[in-house]
């Protein structure tokens, strides 16, 4: 458990810190292509991650039984909801004109953040 925090850590400040470059990078024009492709890359590294740690939690719901089994089960099937809606906003992204690429690149970090603390504290 404390090797998966650290890893949590680690990465949360691997993100900041290119994020932090990125936005160093930025000019009055937006965000470049290149810009685009570094953030889409990281989303999809964390989508990645999202959804290997929900299949472990589903390994874990099978093994449990009862109530328990279900509650866990109703919680992922929650998170896979938010992990789905995170897919269309990324492709949303993908498509998205220069005014609206920063609001919807806000929006997903805002709720990468949310499902990835939600999984932890399953």
């Amino acid at each position: 458990m404390a090797l998966r925090l650290l890893g949590v850590v680690l990465a949360a400040f691997a993100v900041f810190a290119a994020g932090a470059a990125c936005s160093d990078n930025d000019s009055d024009e937006g965000a470049t292509v290149q810009d685009r492709q570094r953030f889409e890359a990281r989303v999809q590294d964390r989508l990645d991650d999202i959804d290997a740690k929900i299949s472990d939690l589903e390994r874990r719901a099978q093994a449990q039984g009862g109530n328990a089994r279900e509650d866990l089960e109703e919680q992922l099937d929650d998170l896979k909801d938010e992990r789905d809606e995170l897919d269309d906003k990324l492709t949303r992204l993908r498509n998205a004109t220069d005014a609206e690429w920063q609001r919807l690149a806000d929006d997903i970090e805002d709720a990468l953040g949310d499902l990835e603390r939600k999984i932890e504290d399953l």
